[in-house]
């Protein structure tokens, strides 16, 4: 009768590669199912928010202001409070109503300035 093993070394590795893979996958499940019940615990034990029936109304707030960006300034145009605009490569909020030029007056804020351009700039 012929063994598929080169040598009985070779059997016996093969025998004690099969007995700690199968260890292996015994403690990997273990190991995972702890982790799972660890998880469960921990998500378990967070508090729960509130519903928000329990709690007191608060006082309204103030309504909210938002940006509009209106793209490039155009000389001669009237442009709204809050509204952003880009001039000279940089962008700007206009803080009340105006058709200033952004940077001459005070009715315009800076809230991005230019960059400088890259030296290793590669143009596609």
């Amino acid at each position: 009768m012929s063994s598929k093993y080169a040598t009985p070394a070779d059997e016996v590795a093969a025998i004690v590669l099969t007995h700690v893979e199968a260890d292996y996958a015994k403690r990997l499940a273990d190991y995972e199912r702890r982790f799972h019940e660890a998880m469960a615990k921990a998500i378990e034990s967070m508090p729960k928010p509130l519903d928000g029936k329990n709690g007191d109304k608060g006082e309204p707030g103030a309504d909210g202001k938002s940006f509009e960006y209106l793209g490039v300034f155009k000389d001669g145009e009237i442009y709204p409070e809050n509204c952003m605009v880009t001039f000279g490569g940089s962008c700007w909020c206009a803080k009340r109503e105006t058709g200033d030029k952004p940077g001459t007056s005070d009715a315009w804020v800076l809230a991005v300035k230019k960059g400088r351009d890259g030296k290793d700039t590669v143009r596609l």
